[in-house]
């Protein structure tokens, strides 16, 4: 199944470590929106930046 990401926004929760961690990856590209969730805070800015270059 194939989904346009174009104006559509996905919510990953853990996304910085385990199963949140691949579909957050597939899904950050320069069309999409992604909205990352993981706990604690600080551990989710680090896997954002080294996965964005944030």
């Amino acid at each position: 199944m194939k989904i346009d990401p174009t104006n559509r926004v996905a919510i990953v929760t853990g996304a910085c470590t385990g199963l949140g961690r691949e579909p957050a990856l597939l899904l950050a590209r320069p069309e999409a929106k992604v909205v990352i969730n993981d706990r604690p805070p600080k551990p989710t800015f680090q896997c954002t930046s080294s996965n964005t270059g944030a």
